[in-house]
Order: C-alpha cells, then sequence, then structure tokens
C-alpha cells in the first residue's frame, strides 16, 4: 500500500521520527541532572546536547509541512 501512496508512509515515518525524538529529550531531560550530580556529564555536554535533539526536533515538525 505504501508503493501506491509514499506521502502517506513518508509522513508516518515522519511522525514516529518526531515521537521518538520528542521521547528522548523526555529521557534527557530526566537523566541528565543526576548524571551531572554523578559526574558522567558536563553541564556543557548536558546543554549542547539537548540543544541539539531540540534542534532536531524542530527540523522534523517543519518537515510535517512539506509533506
Amino acid at each position: 500500500m505504501a508503493e501506491l501512496f509514499p506521502e502517506v508512509a513518508a509522513a508516518a515515518d515522519l511522525e514516529a521520527e518526531i515521537s521518538c525524538v520528542e521521547r528522548e529529550l523526555g529521557f534527557r531531560r530526566r537523566c541528565y541532572p543526576r548524571w551531572l550530580e554523578n559526574g558522567k556529564i558536563t553541564k556543557a555536554q548536558a546543554f549542547r546536547e539537548v540543544d541539539l535533539m531540540e534542534r532536531v526536533l524542530r527540523r522534523l515538525q517543519a518537515q510535517r509541512g512539506t509533506l
């Protein structure tokens, strides 16, 4: 069926990717404070990783309108 309607499959894949990035952001926001306390990550690393993932999310969300 995806062969007949590739834009539908692409939109479904995009939604799955957006959901995945949102889950990952939630995970990082929950775990990074503890990791900072334990010295597993620096504040700069945590900030950069969350910032990059937020950029990915915004880019994927912007693509929604192009499909």
